[in-house]
């Protein structure tokens, strides 16, 4: 069945607009978030000091930036987590205090500068999955849903993901293996006449589980494991879930074109449970100890 792009396009945008409707785990937040964020290049988690605190009773919340500066706003509950806002005002205040603190000198490199600078905004919705929260806008990987047909939960393992930033990269989760779409002298991503994506027949990566935390371990055409530094070359993901509401496709403007597409899309989302996944999260566990080689 050949998938529409501007369906695919469309999915990513969803997870975000319809973020206050949204199911998942939840449970009273009472504890402290610490975020953190795979760095490929060191091969492990990275905490980003940025530490947040819920205050689920006064509806309350506050970033804590480097020990030294702090953004507080308000905290609406949502279905599957929360709703942060801060004033516009005060958000311009905290980031430009954090430019002139951080400068040309920020304790990461460029990758996890970037992903860092990302968290430090005005609005965000975080969502609730056991012990980690997740903003929209970190998912990395989103589980491909096969429009039009009768199931309602793509939330095993194996299966399609698509990039959450370039719905051309697909990647395919088999028996412990990840194959990778198959690409040309341009870095065009290559795809059959039904629109499909090809794919390399020899997996890039194999991949494992711990903890609610998918880890992929890069190997060459040999299947043999890749190794940099005497360590294998890995990247983790946190795996969460996302379950789209019966009525989503009522909470969807129709006033364009591009609406329209997004509404027909709905349709064929609601009721559905979605997986994701993340290497950007909050955690009240101290994830950057941990040794997943």
């Amino acid at each position: 069945m050949k998938v529409k792009i501007g369906y695919l396009c469309a999915i990513g945008w969803l997870v975000c607009i319809c973020a206050m409707w949204l199911t998942g785990c939840n449970r009273i937040v009472t504890d402290d978030y610490t975020l953190y964020t795979y760095d490929t290049q060191q091969n492990r988690f990275v905490n980003m000091q940025t530490h947040l605190q819920l205050d689920v009773d006064a509806g309350t919340f506050e970033l804590t930036y480097f020990d030294t500066i702090h953004m507080m706003g308000t905290s609406q509950k949502t279905t599957s987590g929360y709703l942060l806002q801060c004033d516009n005002d005060v958000y311009v205040q905290v980031e430009n205090a954090l430019s002139r603190l951080i400068g040309d000198d920020a304790p990461f490199d460029e990758q996890s500068t970037a992903t860092w600078r990302q968290a430090v905004v005005a609005q965000q919705q975080v969502f609730h999955y056991g012990d980690y929260l997740f903003s929209s806008s970190n998912v990395d990987l989103i589980r491909r849903v096969r429009l039009g047909d009768n199931k309602t939960s793509y939330t095993s393992i194996d299966g399609y993901y698509e990039s959450a930033s370039n719905t051309d990269s697909v990647y395919l989760l088999k028996d412990g293996k990840v194959y990778t779409t198959q690409q040309n002298d341009n870095g065009e991503y290559q795809k059959d006449t039904n629109g499909e994506p090809l794919l390399y027949d020899t997996p890039d990566a194999i991949y494992t589980l711990a903890n609610g935390l998918i880890i992929l371990t890069q190997v060459n055409e040999k299947g043999e494991v890749l190794f940099d530094a005497g360590k294998p070359v890995c990247l983790v993901y946190l795996m969460a879930t996302i379950t789209y509401p019966a009525d989503l496709d009522k909470m969807v403007y129709t006033d364009d074109q591009y609406s329209e597409i997004t509404k027909e899309l709905a349709q064929q989302l609601k009721g559905k449970s979605v997986g994701v996944l993340t290497k950007t999260f909050y955690s009240t566990r101290a994830i950057d100890a941990i040794d997943f080689n």
